[in-house]
């Protein structure tokens, strides 16, 4: 009598072991030679810091700039970190015009504290945007560029062909559109609320109204 055939569970493939390139949990991950190259850019190249970033003041708020200016900034940051800082220093032509401040002829002063700005005074330093798209002003200490103030409007030496002085409102977050928002939607709703009452109000009168009519004839 032939033995009655078994359906068989199908086998799995073994599970493969970790190479041994194949960082294990709590393992540096990253090879000695990248470990050197980012040490070295760290060394080398210009590093943005926000720590003393300022945007209480109304000529250096951000107010009243479109999102392609956000992106010009972001890609001339981008531009600059791939620098030496030693290169970017003295790169006082186009497209950047890298140059310290001129005290004496600016519209305001770094909001940091009167000691630190002393300290600071020769090493203060400021970059083009893009052409004629404003700058960046801070700070420098070793290869660390501190960002003080982003100035899209050329407000801290301030042209006539620039327009002068530029007083902006503050620009609102993401966070305050969507409060501004829905308090918008709720005045909407409100005011929908209403009219259908009135609606209501005027079916039922005349409803009320038709109903008397009929009673009568």
């Amino acid at each position: 009598m032939a033995k009655e055939k078994r359906n068989r569970a199908p086998v799995l493939g073994s599970i493969p072991r970790p190479s041994e390139s194949t960082p294990r949990a709590g393992e540096e991950r990253l090879t000695k030679v990248a470990r050197r190259n980012i040490e070295g850019f760290k060394e080398r190249n210009v590093i943005f810091s926000w720590q003393f970033f300022d945007r209480s003041n109304p000529l250096f708020n951000c107010g009243e700039v479109g999102p392609e200016w956000f992106v010009d900034l972001m890609d001339s940051m981008k531009s600059i970190s791939q620098m030496e800082f030693e290169k970017f220093r003295i790169h006082n032509g186009p497209p950047l015009r890298v140059h310290s401040h001129e005290w004496d002829r600016v519209s305001a002063k770094y909001p940091l504290n009167e000691m630190l700005l002393k300290q600071i005074e020769q090493d203060t330093l400021q970059f083009a945007v893009s052409k004629a798209r404003g700058r960046v002003h801070g700070f420098v200490i070793s290869n660390v560029f501190y960002i003080v103030w982003v100035d899209p409007h050329h407000n801290l030496y301030p042209m006539e062909r620039h327009g002068g002085l530029d007083y902006c409102d503050a620009p609102s977050s993401c966070y305050d559109c969507l409060e501004i928002e829905n308090k918008e939607l709720r005045t909407q709703l409100d005011e929908l609320y209403e009219e259908y009452g009135r609606l209501v109000a005027e079916n039922d009168r005349l409803q009320s109204r038709n109903d008397n009519i009929e009673k009568s004839s």
